[in-house]
C-alpha cells in the first residue's frame, strides 16, 4: 500500500494555509499507526486510538467555513476524500496479506483510487471504474495486463440519503453485470438516511455497507470511528474469500456489443440510436 496517497494531496496546494500546515504536522503519527498496524505491531483498535485525533481534525476543519477559504472541504484537491480512503488502507493491506497466505499468490495489490476493469464488451472495448479502495490483480484480457478486483470500495462522506444508494447501487450493479464475484463494499459515515419504509432491495446489490463512525442519525460535532466495525470488516472479508479460488474473480460475462461504431460517429450521423 501506498502510505503517502493522502500526504501527496496535502502538499499538492494550500500548503501554506494553517489548516494544511496544522494537518502535516498531525500526519506523522498517522502514518507510522498505519506502518504498525501492517507490520502487526498494533492491533485495530490501537491503530483506531492512534489516527482518531488526525480523523477529528480532518473530520471537523471539513465541516467549517466556506470551501473558497477552506481547503480541508474544497472537494476538487480531494484533501478530505482521500484521507477517508486513507485510513481504510490498512485495513485492506491486512486483507491482502491473508488472501496472498491463502491463495498462495505474489499479486495482490491494495488499490488506491485506482481503475479497475468494470465492463468487457465482444468487441473487445472495456470500460474502467476508479474506485477509492479494495484489492484487485492483473489478468491478461488479449495480450494487456489489467486490474480486476476481488474487493472493490466506493467511499462517500457526509450524508447518504435514497438518491445515493441507488447511485452507489447502480455502481455495483454495473460491475456485477460482468464480474459477478467481485465484493462491492460502501463506506460511509453515520448520516444514512434511507426511509425505514424502503425495502432491503435497494441496497442488496451492494455486498458490504459499512457505517464507519457514530450511532447513525445521532447528531455529534464528532462522532467517533468505531473500531470494532473495522476489526469485522477485516475478519469477514478473510473468512469470506480465504477459501475460494482466486481465478474466479477473473471469470466475467461479456455483453453483447449491439454497434461496431462509435457513439458520436452513430448520433452525428442519424440523431437517434436505437439499442434495442
Amino acid at each position: 500500500m501506498n502510505f503517502e496517497y493522502h500526504r501527496k494531496t496535502l502538499l499538492a496546494s494550500d500548503t501554506d494555509h494553517p489548516m494544511v500546515r496544522e494537518a502535516l504536522a498531525l500526519l506523522p503519527r498517522v502514518e507510522q499507526a498505519q506502518r504498525d498496524l501492517v507490520e502487526h505491531r498494533i492491533d485495530i483498535q490501537q491503530y483506531i486510538t492512534e489516527i482518531t485525533d488526525y480523523d477529528r481534525f480532518m473530520y471537523t476543519r471539513a465541516k467549517q467555513k466556506p470551501q473558497k477559504s477552506n481547503p480541508i472541504n474544497t472537494l476538487q484537491n480531494k484533501k478530505y476524500s482521500t484521507w477517508r480512503e486513507q485510513k481504510w488502507a490498512p485495513i485492506w493491506e491486512l486483507i491482502r496479506q491473508d488472501l496472498a497466505e491463502a491463495w498462495d499468490r505474489d499479486d495482490l495489490t491494495v488499490i488506491q483510487n485506482k481503475s479497475v476493469v468494470e465492463s468487457v464488451y465482444s468487441s473487445g472495448y472495456k470500460k474502467f471504474k476508479d474506485v477509492d479502495g479494495g484489492i484487485a490483480f492483473e489478468h491478461d484480457f488479449n495480450g494487456r495486463r489489467q486490474l480486476v478486483a476481488v474487493i472493490a470500495v466506493e467511499d462517500k462522506g457526509g450524508h447518504a440519503c435514497s438518491t445515493c444508494f441507488d447511485g452507489v447501487s447502480a455502481q455495483s450493479l454495473r460491475m456485477h453485470r460482468c464480474f459477478p464475484n467481485t465484493v462491492t463494499v460502501f463506506v460511509t459515515d453515520n448520516n444514512i438516511s434511507v426511509g425505514r419504509d424502503k425495502a432491503a432491495e435497494i441496497f442488496n446489490d451492494i455486498d458490504v455497507i459499512v457505517s464507519e463512525r457514530g450511532q447513525n442519525r445521532r447528531i455529534e460535532a464528532y462522532p467517533a470511528l468505531v473500531w470494532q466495525r473495522f476489526q469485522t470488516v477485516r475478519d469477514q472479508l478473510t473468512a469470506q474469500l480465504r477459501d475460494q479460488d482466486p481465478c474466479k474473480f477473473a471469470e466475467y460475462q461479456t455483453i453483447t456489443s449491439r454497434d461496431q461504431g462509435t457513439l458520436r460517429d452513430s448520433i452525428d450521423q442519424t440523431g437517434v440510436i436505437f439499442n434495442r
